[in-house]
């Protein structure tokens, strides 16, 4: 078995889309997982979310929830305002042709299929090998413990030994595939078993690469966000084929060097 793994897509459309069949066409057979935050930052909100609402229904794709997804349900369940300084204007805009007031677009979300797909959606996929999440798990033999607010929220606390900039080990057991944090954003120390030191730096992987790190004799944490939605606008995301076992077999991305991999 195969997977394909496409996340953070963040209303990018076409493009994104592109990719995603691309590595479908040459993977017939795999199971397609999507990690999240389809909403929010570009215009193709509306295309996106539909392209993964449809593949869940009429293909057998799985689905995540990103941390997007759970402020627009918040915003509809709690009236949580968080969402609207995260890109709930560009979502609306594309969603709908007209945005009126908040109650307006409370009752619109909740006539609509968009809200009963996001609320529907797990923050934790799992096969024998392979952990798909959105964010992160703490990366222990007790990952499951790890609450929903982290799974699609977490970052510092997922990538490094609590306190430390140290890169934590992967004691899950499995390899972890995640979204969530753009590749550009994640640095670090990494101790091979003599005590020699990695310097993993952010500014080496400007573009946002597939990010593949793994400590000797462990399951890898990949990481695969392609900036979407922070300031490499013109990404259009990273799509990551996993064997069973999950180890990566191909990358499609429209960055030159779309896959990073680090082994200490």
């Amino acid at each position: 078995m195969a997977y394909i793994f496409a996340s953070d897509p963040h209303g990018t459309g076409a493009a994104w889309i592109k990719l995603v069949e691309a590595a479908k066409q040459d993977y017939p057979h795999a199971q397609v997982v999507f990690g999240g935050d389809y909403i929010d930052g570009k215009r193709d909100v509306k295309m996106t979310l539909q392209y993964v609402m449809d593949q869940v229904k009429d293909a057998g794709a799985w689905a995540l929830k990103g941390n997007h997804e759970q402020m627009l349900q918040d915003f509809v369940e709690h009236g949580d305002s968080l969402w609207f300084i995260n890109g709930a204007k560009t979502t609306l805009q594309s969603l709908y042709s007209r945005i009126g007031s908040l109650d307006q677009i409370k009752a619109q979300l909740l006539a609509s299929p968009y809200l009963a797909f996001i609320q529907s959606l797990p923050t934790l996929l799992e096969t024998d090998r392979i952990i798909f999440v959105h964010a992160g798990v703490m990366p222990t033999t007790n990952y499951l413990t790890t609450s929903d607010q982290n799974r699609l929220w977490m970052r510092e606390t997922y990538w490094y030994d609590l306190g430390t900039n140290v890169i934590a080990h992967n004691r899950t057991g499995k390899t972890i595939i995640t979204g969530h944090t753009p590749t550009s954003m994640i640095d670090g120390v990494m101790f091979d078993a003599k005590g020699h030191e990695y310097h993993l730096s952010a500014l080496q992987h400007p573009e946002c690469p597939v990010l593949e790190i793994r400590y000797h004799g462990e399951p890898a944490r990949i990481f695969t966000d392609n900036g979407c939605h922070g300031s490499l606008m013109d990404n259009h995301g990273n799509v990551v084929v996993l064997n069973d076992d999950g180890e990566i077999m191909q990358v499609y991305s429209d960055n030159t060097n779309g896959w990073v991999k680090i082994l200490v």
